[in-house]
């Protein structure tokens, strides 16, 4: 009951025999890591009852507000019932094998649970069959005792019995096996007469279990447990074994009873069970829970060996897209491709695993640091050909996460944690590639950690700040627009980085909470700023293109938020890179035309400083350029930025499109970039980010002309 309740996350699993048609008992259960004593309960008004007609139950949720006179299911407090009969080979109802749970069960777990239940049916089934027949027998004896009619009794029970009986005399010699006993061994009631039970042994017990089975029946009078046996013809096949001494009248014996059944079918599910507890369904490779447990007992002795191991983890790049792109089924015959690649680079003392997902992990030990870097790049080589099925060519790559045992970590948690930093590293170079831990990474680890965790905190209670930095129209000579920038100090951090903050929000599911901040703040304060000028201003806001990622089928709250504020939509520019376009173009383009229907402006951000394909020009509805500051920074001094940024320029004017420069830091960038045509600046030239307040005053200092 143990192991079905771990393989299945019950609260509680039971067996239970019926004794009559309104009564049950349990004869196994298990729940809150205790196996309870036998319970006998009242199967009126409960799912078992329903179960004993339909022959399976399974209710999801709210099981007593179905079954409210079920006094165990409230006091259990129950929510999810699962329950199948259990029947004897005749086909009679003869138990129940139910599992519980205080939660609601997720209606995708239903088929794994019904297979782990069918897996455990037969064994538990041959179980009660069992207790049946010894009930049946210690009946059918304590009758024979009453009725001085021993012999005839027992001959019936022993012949109805489908387990096999051995009856031998008070010196252990066969006097008598039943027909079962016969089929399962091979040999005849005349062949077995007179000899030695010890015939049937397959050698596999030695001299120490015997003498506590004779010391048992000596003292107890009975012994139970399991044996192997051979067959006549050899073969070995498991059986348990209940023996009981028959004493004579004086007190002595005066025969032995021994019932064997055949439990190689109940043998064969054990091992299926404990196969599927330990190993990955898709690949057969170790689980991670099994890798962990053998990787634990590994260290140990490579500890005691005084050599090193290579805890390796490798994952897929990319794989995402080829699950979306071709189909979970696709993916999963890709996982099967790879995990038989890795499993031909490893030696077969080498501990592998799938942990899920597209995730795999090695330990391999070693004395030498050229076979951990052979291994590596005999991984990365065996993604290099392409992966060919289904009349399909699917090329992808891994990237490769180390850390080494003792040097790194000394125990499982912490090989894992330092190869997973490693990982991200190869995964920030690009990925098809391999990076060993460092002590610089778990520096990073942790500070990645601590800004991750106080960016929570800090979105939270709207500790975020929104600064301003003007945004400037060269012809006009008037604050045309801002852009709000975001700036986070932390209590204990200080001042973090935009940059760090965000790109932590975007890997760690903050970014939709933390954008949304932002720009309800962005537009609030804008709409203060505007309220003194004469003429409102714009502001540019820029959304991280994990957003959009994010908002696939969802709900986009700017417009609201802009609403709230009492901002027109066509005050508000979206800066945006390119990579959007970059990782999905459909999506992109989709939900970027959305915002101009909408009547957003779209602004593309860093144009020159990536890829930065024309098509995006082209194919997506930009209003703005802007030229990164990186040009802008040696305009003055290096040629090749100077012709960079007049063709930049002169593309944007030739789409139609307005042009910012930012970074604008002397009066000498500020002259080239208005020689050659561009229509807005921003920069330190003018103004650093600066709050509303601060922001006013400038203004007013600088341009009291839009102040009313």
């Amino acid at each position: 009951m143990k192991k079905l309740s771990q393989l299945i996350n019950a609260d509680y699993t039971f067996v239970a025999r019926i004794l009559d048609p309104s009564t049950a008992e349990t004869v196994s259960f298990w729940g809150n890591e205790t196996l309870y004593p036998p319970i006998q309960y009242s199967l009126k008004g409960t799912p078992c009852e329903d179960l004993r007609c339909s022959g399976e139950s399974c209710v999801l949720h709210n099981v007593t507000n179905e079954y409210p006179a079920d006094q165990f299911l409230i006091d259990l407090s129950v929510e999810g019932y699962i329950g199948i009969t259990l029947s004897d080979e005749q086909g009679e109802v003869i138990g129940i094998l139910s599992a519980l749970y205080c939660s609601p069960i997720p209606q995708d777990q239903v088929e794994l649970i019904t297979r782990y239940f069918m897996s455990f049916a037969n064994r538990a089934s041959r179980e009660l069959e069992r207790i049946k027949y010894e009930h049946l027998l210690k009946h059918q004896i304590k009758d024979l005792q009453v009725t001085n009619d021993r012999l005839q009794i027992a001959q019936q029970v022993y012949d109805f019995s489908k387990d096999g009986i051995i009856v031998t005399n008070a010196e252990n010699e066969i006097v008598y096996v039943n027909a079962s006993l016969e089929a399962m061994s091979g040999y005849s009631l005349t062949e077995l007469e007179g000899r030695d039970p010890r015939v049937l042994s397959s050698g596999q017990q030695d001299r120490l279990f015997y003498k506590g089975l004779w010391n048992d029946l000596a003292y107890k009078g009975y012994w139970q447990g399991e044996f192997w046996n051979r067959s006549k013809d050899g073969e070995l096949y498991p059986v348990f074994t209940c023996i009981s001494k028959i004493p004579d009248e004086q007190g002595g014996v005066k025969s032995y009873v021994a019932i064997h059944r055949d439990i190689t079918s109940e043998k064969e599910a054990q091992a299926l069970i404990a196969y599927q507890a330990t190993h990955d369904s898709l690949t057969g490779m170790l689980n991670r829970y099994e890798f962990n447990e053998q990787l634990d007992r590994e260290l140990f002795k490579v500890k005691a060996r005084k050599n090193q191991g290579a805890f390796i983890t490798l994952d897929v790049d990319d794989f995402k897209s080829i699950n979306d792109t071709q189909g979970h089924g696709i993916g999963d015959m890709l996982l099967q491709m790879i995990a038989k690649r890795i499993k031909d680079c490893v030696q077969d003392s080498d501990i592998i695993a799938r942990l899920g997902g597209d995730e795999f992990a090695i330990f391999t030990e070693f004395t030498d640091m050229h076979t951990v870097e052979q291994l590596i790049n005999d991984l990365l080589a065996a993604f290099k050909p392409a992966f060919e099925f289904e009349a399909l060519r699917l090329r992808c790559n891994t990237s490769i996460g180390v850390s080494i045992f003792p040097q790194d970590a000394v125990d499982c948690h912490e090989l894992f944690k330092c190869s997973d930093q490693a990982l991200y590293q190869a995964k920030n170079a690009g990925g098809a590639t391999y990076a060993f831990f460092t002590p610089e990474l778990r520096v990073a680890a942790e500070r990645h950690q601590e800004v991750r965790l106080r960016l929570a905190d800090a979105i939270e209670q709207g500790q975020i700040e929104v600064k301003y930095q003007p945004i400037v129209n060269l012809a006009s000579g008037r604050v045309a627009r801002v852009e709000a920038l975001a700036r986070w100090t932390d209590d204990t951090l200080g001042p973090v980085r935009p940059d760090e903050f965000i790109e932590i929000a975007e890997h760690s599911g903050l970014i939709q909470p933390l954008g949304c901040q932002i720009a309800e703040k962005a537009l609030n304060g804008l709409a203060r700023i505007n309220r003194h000028l004469n003429r409102p201003i714009g502001i540019s806001i820029n959304r991280s293109p994990q957003e959009f990622v994010e908002l696939v089928d969802e709900y986009d709250a700017l417009p609201d938020l802009a609403k709230n504020a009492g901002v027109p939509p066509e005050l508000i520019s979206i800066e945006l890179t390119e990579s959007l376009m970059m990782k999905d173009p459909v999506l992109a383009k989709k939900q970027l035309n959305q915002l101009k229907e909408a009547g957003f402006k779209l602004s593309l951000d860093d144009f020159g400083t990536g890829y930065s394909s024309l098509a995006y020009l082209k194919n997506f509805p930009f209003d703005v350029l802007k030229v990164d500051r990186s040009f802008i920074n040696d305009i003055t001094e290096d040629k090749d930025d100077y012709v960079l940024v007049k063709t930049i320029l002169e593309m944007a004017k030739n789409l139609g499109m307005h042009s910012v420069a930012e970074g604008v830091e002397t009066a000498g960038q500020l002259a080239l970039v208005e020689q050659l045509g561009c229509e807005c600046v921003q920069g330190y030239y003018y103004s650093p980010a600066v709050s509303v307040d601060e922001l006013l005053e400038y203004i007013a200092e600088h341009f009291p002309s839009q102040l009313k």
